[in-house]
């Protein structure tokens, strides 16, 4: 996990709505700040403000791997002994909607304890003991870097499966908790006109890059977002999980229709409402292959299991006029794929048929995407 400004920072005041959204999605937070900037009692907060019966705090600079999977007993049956681990003294209640709360995880002394709380983060069991229902598991860390006597952690596989929150509180949120915790009214004064003197809270974030698994997470996260939180926290949520560099692009990509491929029922059911977005897409001048063919695909699946009797006329007078602008090349390819495709035969028979028949241009466009030899003289 290298030091690369990967993530959107996030305020305080920010931090119980995420955790409320990563606990719906199922996803693990790791929390990253500079030390005494509340990360502690944000999670305290939140588990308070969404009805949590009580926080777990564990710290395993403390502890060593009996701490975590528990000691041994030996139990004899009749038709041996077997070992048995039983639960360590922190493990959850059954029955109790508790977070887990692992703070300065990073500090953990040995190489076997933090493989070991690795298997809580990532499948909320340790060793051979499931987390109950209702236990959320947050995690918290200091910056890997020269200011803190760490564990610099580069498992990637780890890292892909945590959702990474930069924890970076403003001035303005830590003058509101000082007066709530009654601070001396000259320390709150200082502060307030010397904001400098509440130290260094930046950090530069945790390397993310998308892979395989980040992408699947973040698609839990937008199924439990409503709109209004994704739209004021997706850009947040997303750079935790695939890296700010991807994330900004794909945020675009969601807000910006124009070049969103469309979906098979959108080009046979609804086509004069997209022509116009066809139209730009097939200019010749600057013809958009990649949303072009994406859209092809997923008209080729549909109609790959599609059931003849939902096929409507409408349908096939909207499909021959999307193949009819498509570039040549594309449009052969894509007919080509259709015929080797385990498809509903009767409905590829009567389709193409039509197709090739009540298509003007078509036919001229597929000859013209064969390439022949010029015979030799």
């Amino acid at each position: 996990m290298s030091n690369v400004n990967s993530s959107v920072s996030v305020g305080l005041s920010e931090i119980p709505v995420l955790l409320n959204i990563a606990n719906k999605a199922n996803i693990t937070v790791n929390l990253i700040g500079m030390q005494g900037i509340g990360k502690s009692e944000i999670v305290r907060q939140y588990a308070k403000e969404y009805g949590f019966d009580n926080v777990i705090d564990i710290r395993l600079g403390q502890m060593e791997i009996g701490d975590l999977i528990g000691l041994p007993t030996i139990i004899i049956k009749e038709d041996g002994p077997y070992t048995y681990w039983g639960k360590p003294s922190w493990f959850p209640a059954a029955g109790t909607k508790t977070v887990l709360f692992f703070d300065e995880w990073n500090r953990a002394a040995t190489v076997d304890v933090i493989q070991a709380v690795f298997q809580v983060f990532l499948d909320k069991k340790i060793h051979t003991h499931v987390l109950p229902d209702n236990c959320q598991v947050i995690i918290a860390m200091n910056p890997p870097d020269s200011k803190f006597m760490v564990n610099k952690i580069k498992d990637v596989a780890l890292s892909s499966r945590l959702l990474h929150l930069n924890v970076e509180p403003t001035t303005e949120e830590w003058l509101k908790w000082a007066k709530t915790a009654n601070l001396d009214q000259s320390i709150i004064d200082f502060i307030h006109t010397t904001p400098t003197a509440l130290g260094d809270s930046k950090f530069k974030g945790i390397g993310k890059t998308p892979d395989n698994r980040s992408w699947e997470f973040v698609h839990r996260i937008i199924n439990s977002c409503t709109d209004e939180e994704w739209s004021r926290y997706g850009l947040i949520l997303a750079s935790g999980l695939i890296g700010l560099e991807t994330a900004v692009p794909f945020i675009k990509f969601r807000e910006d229709n124009s070049y969103k491929p469309l979906q098979a029922l959108d080009v046979l059911g609804k086509l004069p409402k997209y022509m116009d977005k066809l139209l730009v897409w097939t200019n010749p001048e600057n013809v958009r292959m990649d949303v072009l063919k994406a859209t092809v695909e997923n008209v080729q699946a549909y109609l790959i299991t599609a059931n003849k009797s939902k096929f409507t006329p409408k349908h096939l007078a909207n499909y021959i006029k999307f193949l009819e602008l498509l570039p040549s090349d594309l449009l052969s390819s894509h007919i080509g794929a259709w015929t080797q495709a385990e498809c509903n035969t009767d409905l590829y028979m009567d389709i193409i048929t039509k197709v090739l028949v009540e298509g003007s241009t078509i036919l001229e466009k597929l000859r013209g995407s064969i390439k022949t030899d010029e015979p030799k003289l």
